[in-house]
């Protein structure tokens, strides 16, 4: 009877829980240790796992899983699933490749909990080509995943492969997140890829997701690392920078590209936080301004010096010849 309760969870985890969420793992491992540990099953030894990595003691909870193998109990998937997470913080690469090992022993290495905590622990140790094995060998990806995938491709350094794992995801039928965005529009920028640049940013505009923070900040440190580039010309929609514009003045976001932006931006920004003025996105076809920055169709001068009321001026040479 008393190795059939091992496979039910104990009353011990459920306050080791309760003492976990109240930051109380002093009580919690008084719990787990009472009346010994000897007789606690797998779900009081996950429960004081993540009860440590939760209340970021990752060290203690790792110490708990390496007692685990010695009392001969079978981790399962969530304690793996946690443990891995941990990897990053306290342990070194061989120690995950240990319990990838391990993994592959129990076969729970294709489980989607687990793969995916072990795709990210090779990801914080830029061990790009286990974590891809593992990615190819789950048969379950969600956007998540993927995500990390390309970013982490980008902190490498890999903007190729990360660009050919934003490209996958559309072959699978993966819808890009808002995080998948940030992390693509980052790569454009450092890359000075314009042309991939204005491809993500039309995308940006057909999802809806220019509306998000994030997504601005990503999307205006791009086109201001293309328009200050050197002896280069910025070939972005004049929409899309008067756009930028109008969430510069909105965000008060440092951006590395913006360094060069005047102190009257920042007069401008105090104003709008104290509601005293609001910008506003002109389009192009009425931006009169247009004629004193750049060259102009001929129609469209003289649709911009009639809203502005200037007249020609009758020009007089010497002799009062009027021409």
């Amino acid at each position: 009877m008393a190795s059939l309760t091992l496979h039910y969870r104990s009353p011990a985890s459920s306050f080791i829980n309760i003492y976990s969420k109240c930051n109380l793992m002093n009580h919690a491992s008084k719990v787990f240790n009472y009346p010994s540990h000897d007789d606690k099953n797998v779900f009081a030894y996950t429960a004081i796992i993540v009860g440590f990595i939760a209340n970021k003691l990752p060290q203690n909870g790792f110490e708990f899983y390496k007692t685990i193998r010695w009392v001969r109990v079978v981790p399962d998937k969530f304690t793996f699933s946690s443990v891995i997470r941990s990897c990053g913080e306290v342990v070194d690469a061989f120690e995950v490749e240990k319990i990838h090992g391990l993994l592959f022993k129990l076969r729970l290495e294709l489980d989607v909990f687990v793969g995916s905590a072990l795709v990210n622990a090779y990801l914080k140790f830029g061990l790009m080509m286990e974590a891809q094995e593992v990615f190819d060998e789950l048969t379950v990806r969600d956007v998540v995943l993927w995500n990390s995938m390309v970013n982490g491709y980008a902190k490498i350094g890999g903007f190729d492969e990360a660009f050919s794992m934003f490209r996958l995801m559309g072959i699978n039928g993966v819808v890009p997140s808002i995080y998948t965005v940030i992390g693509l529009l980052s790569i454009f920028s450092v890359k000075g890829d314009s042309n991939n640049g204005r491809a993500a940013n039309g995308f940006v505009i057909k999802m809806g997701y220019d509306s998000n923070v994030a997504v601005s900040n990503a999307l205006i440190d791009m086109i201001l690392g293309e328009m200050v580039k050197s002896n280069t010309v910025c070939l972005f929609s004049s929409s899309s920078i008067s756009v930028c514009s109008v969430m510069l003045s909105a965000n008060p976001v440092l951006h590395s590209r913006s360094k060069h932006v005047e102190l009257d931006l920042y007069f401008v920004r105090e104003r709008v936080d104290r509601k005293e003025i609001e910008v506003h996105h002109i389009p192009t076809s009425e931006q009169v301004a247009d004629i004193l920055t750049k060259p102009v169709s001929s129609s469209s001068f003289h649709v911009c010096t009639n809203k502005l009321r200037l007249a020609d001026a009758k020009l007089s040479l010497r002799g009062d010849v009027s021409v």
